[in-house]
């Protein structure tokens, strides 16, 4: 491979695309972006790396994070390494076909413990055997997390992926109040959950904020039926601590750059 030694790579995988982004700490810089969709079988995984030469090269650290709805969080004061599999088991019934793995987020103090599809993790493998890996819930809300710690809005923060993967998080005086994956099966689902999650939360859809991450943008239709039902709606953009090149901050896929970004987060 050529070497890319001053630089990170951040990966993040949905079940049939791949996005990632380039990182220069010395710079505190993202300086390029892009996706792969339509990913459906190994080999096509596979190509998505062989073909492209940014992703060929050697960094000086990968980090990749999966969106999957086979996880489950722990208190990090009740986690015992020794009982791994048993969480797993019971938590999760874990498929013969998965990998396992664990990560913590640092912001609430807890272990994540979820599940890898075979194939992206088989060529991830192949790539970058040495990659750190997340679950996407650990990115998100370390990120958003942070940048809640010193207020008392209601929020929400929808993220969808694909056609497919939809995460929702709730915030409430600064404290994560729910988090969960969904896997749309319908158009009529983006819309359904995030009124689901605000009902169960007790939430004003008049006064709660709502936050659009992932790859939705202000033009799609899903956005377009979300928008009447409720008052405050933001489309997510990129940490302003950080800087970006022109064209990261002109892409239309700024949402999920952001959540990228939240990977030089995590440990």
């Amino acid at each position: 491979m050529p070497k890319k030694e001053s630089t990170s790579l951040f990966l993040h995988f949905s079940s049939n695309a791949l996005a990632y982004s380039i990182y220069d700490p010395s710079l505190n810089l993202f300086n390029f972006f892009a996706v792969h969709k339509n990913l459906q079988t190994q080999v096509e995984w596979d190509s998505a790396f062989s073909n492209d030469p940014l992703l060929r090269m050697n960094y000086s650290e990968v980090k990749a994070s999966f969106t999957n709805p086979l996880f489950t969080l722990i208190p990090t004061d009740l986690y015992e390494e020794s009982e791994y599999l048993s969480y797993l088991e019971f938590n999760i019934n874990e498929p013969d076909h998965y990998f396992k793995s664990s990560k913590p987020i640092i912001e609430l103090n807890a272990e994540v413990l979820f599940c890898v599809d075979r194939d992206p993790k088989i060529i991830l493998n192949k790539y970058y055997p040495n990659s750190l890996i997340y679950h996407s819930s650990i990115p998100i809300l370390e990120g958003i997390l942070r940048q809640n710690r010193d207020q008392s809005q209601d929020r929400i923060y929808i993220y969808t992926w694909n056609n497919h993967d939809m995460e929702i998080i709730g915030i409430k005086n600064g404290k994560l109040a729910i988090y969960n994956h969904f896997f749309l099966t319908s158009p009529e689902e983006y819309l359904y959950y995030p009124l689901y999650i605000c009902e169960r939360l007790g939430f004003n859809r008049e006064t709660v904020e709502v936050f659009i991450g992932g790859n939705q943008i202000p033009s799609s239709k899903e956005s377009l039926a979300l928008r009447p039902y409720f008052q405050k709606f933001t489309y997510l953009g990129i940490p302003n601590h950080y800087k970006y090149s022109t064209a990261m901050t002109l892409n239309a896929n700024i949402g999920m750059i952001g959540s990228l970004v939240f990977l030089e987060l995590c440990e």
